[in-house]
């Protein structure tokens, strides 16, 4: 057994232009985000990972004078470490633990600090099923820490359909008989919080932005240690809200329906 592995990733991804409801103006947003996991096999089918991830993103506002300027350059960078192994013949546990730091630039890194963790217990139902309950804790700028329950399903339906639901709903195909190729029906929800830097429209304050995304994508394995994926995404909903240093909300508005686009590129070794 091989010591460790690891793997680089790295996706950049847009969430096309859409107008706000309430609010003049509309929003472009881009990401580009790169990611180093170690993987290191522990006894009887264990695995601990450490993970290391750096997101540039940039907000490109328009035809609002309050927004114009804003959040251009977000950096956001996150450590995590997580542990799956079995319990016993019918248990096992996944548990993960994350540091980030997301902020604008010139804003203090410290001050947009958050912590995340998550324990899932899951069991062996019957053959090709596992089902999963746990909880998941943390931390939100400015905000009171969330704690919630979580369940999850792993479900290989068939030899070529197989359905996640830990993070988000995955459903997945796959279009060969080699297993080069899949397809995946995706839905997921993001939260996503940056602290702002003194100057700006609010000093000290807090950008957030939550959605719900729905996508289709397609991911192609020309080796084992090679993955290239694309992904073509609707979000019904989103909400945008900045609030300043003192609490107060400076701006808030839904935003129309939209569309997203990412790529990934994926190497293992």
């Amino acid at each position: 057994m091989r010591p460790f592995f690891v793997e680089l990733r790295y996706t950049p991804s847009e969430i096309f232009r859409a107008d706000f409801r309430d609010e003049p103006g509309r929003v472009t947003i881009q990401h580009h985000d790169v990611t180093g996991t170690l993987m290191i096999p522990l006894a009887r089918r264990s695995r601990f990972n450490v993970s290391l991830s750096r997101d540039r993103h940039a907000y490109r506002f328009r035809d609002n004078d309050l927004l114009a300027g804003s959040l251009e350059e977000v950096h956001e960078t996150s450590v995590g470490a997580a542990y799956m192994g079995p319990l016993n013949e019918d248990w096992s546990i996944f548990g993960m633990g994350s540091m980030r730091w997301a902020a604008e630039r010139r804003a203090s890194r410290s001050d947009g600090r958050m912590q995340s963790g998550m324990v899932l217990f899951q069991r062996a139902w019957r053959d090709g099923v596992r089902l999963g309950v746990g909880a998941m804790a943390a931390s939100r700028l400015d905000e009171h820490p969330l704690v919630i329950p979580t369940a999850s399903i792993d479900w290989q339906i068939s030899d070529r359909w197989r359905l996640r639901t830990m993070r988000g709903f995955h459903l997945f195909y796959q279009l060969d008989e080699a297993g080069k190729w899949e397809a995946g029906l995706n839905s997921e929800y993001h939260s996503r919080y940056v602290r702002l830097h003194s100057d700006g429209i609010a000093p000290d304050g807090v950008f957030r932005s939550r959605l719900i995304v729905s996508s289709l994508s397609i991911a192609h394995r020309p080796n084992p240690g090679v993955t290239l994926g694309a992904e073509a995404g609707f979000i019904p909903w989103r909400k945008i809200t900045i609030r300043d240093g003192e609490g107060d909300t400076v701006f808030q508005s839904k935003t129309d329906t939209g569309f997203s686009a990412a790529f990934t590129a994926r190497m293992l070794f």
